[in-house]
């Protein structure tokens, strides 16, 4: 069973919140206590990232809208690189706009997040997989 851990994008300060500070209710709701003890709704103002209970090949957690670099062999076909965004899709993560084989890898990885690297083609292709910035602090590069 994978992590179920969240991170906060504040759409007003542009900048990644710490959500221990939040809670979340049963509906979705973002929500915090100010210091007068009043319950704020800031679901508004904040987006949820969620964790996809996977690591690119640097140990980093791998978030929804993370762009991601992917590079792979495909042995005598040669090596690709490109760039791609993580999204969560009818129940599982993809990676957005490309092969049908990264799709394939990433709901299979979804369904088992103990293994480190995983990779459905990992007997054909040697993927490597690593965080660049994600959609909201680097949204145009």
């Amino acid at each position: 069973m994978r992590d179920i851990k969240f991170q906060l994008w504040d759409k007003e300060l542009k900048c990644l919140v710490e959500p221990s500070a939040y809670l979340m209710s049963a509906d979705g709701k973002i929500i915090y206590f100010n210091n007068d003890g009043d319950l704020i709704d800031h679901t508004f103002k904040l987006i949820k990232r969620q964790y996809t209970g996977l690591k690119d090949k640097n140990g980093k957690e791998i978030y929804e809208g993370d762009k991601m670099l992917v590079e792979y062999s495909a042995g005598t076909e040669g090596d690709y690189k490109y760039e791609a965004v993580v999204e969560f899709e009818d129940g599982a993560y993809r990676l957005e706009g490309n092969t049908l084989s990264d799709v394939i890898w990433w709901i299979c990885a979804s369904c088992d997040p103990s293994i480190n690297h995983p990779s459905l083609l990992g007997d054909i292709f040697e993927v490597k997989f690593e965080i660049i910035g994600n959609i909201y602090e680097t949204p145009n590069s």
